[in-house]
């Protein structure tokens, strides 16, 4: 899935309000044209994503969303309240320890780098719908 898809599945799934004033994209690689602009922009004003760069602020939008990407999404836009027992990874890695379970019996296993699939978002459509 990519980060220009995630944008529009967290802008539904949480019903993000769209600024009205929109008239250019907050990051450089977003084009006021682009489908997912709106979404980009009610992401970026809910505090969910920071983008993939700050200078120049950029968000991605063809990249893979990665799994530690995901759960910071999802830890911003949850508004998760005891992010504590997970600030001792690096910041990517945060709300990972609670989302995943290892991969054997002696090693938790994060996999943060691999990237999610289109089944992540169908099953948090599922857990989020009312």
């Amino acid at each position: 899935m990519l980060r220009s898809e995630m944008a529009v599945f967290l802008q539904g799934a949480f019903r993000l309000d769209v600024p009205d004033d929109i008239t250019s994209s907050s990051f450089s690689d977003i084009g006021p044209d682009a489908p997912y602009l709106d979404a980009a922009e009610a992401v970026l004003v809910a505090g969910i994503t920071r983008g993939c760069s700050v200078e120049p602020m950029r968000y991605c939008p063809e990249d893979p969303v990665r799994r530690d990407t995901m759960a910071s999404f999802l830890a911003r836009a949850l508004r998760a309240a005891d992010l504590q027992a997970v600030l001792d990874f690096a910041p990517g890695r945060q709300i990972m320890q609670s989302l995943t379970v290892g991969e054997d019996e002696r090693n938790v296993w994060i996999c943060e780098e691999a990237n999610i699939t289109e089944d992540v978002p169908s099953f948090l459509n599922r857990q989020l719908a009312p």
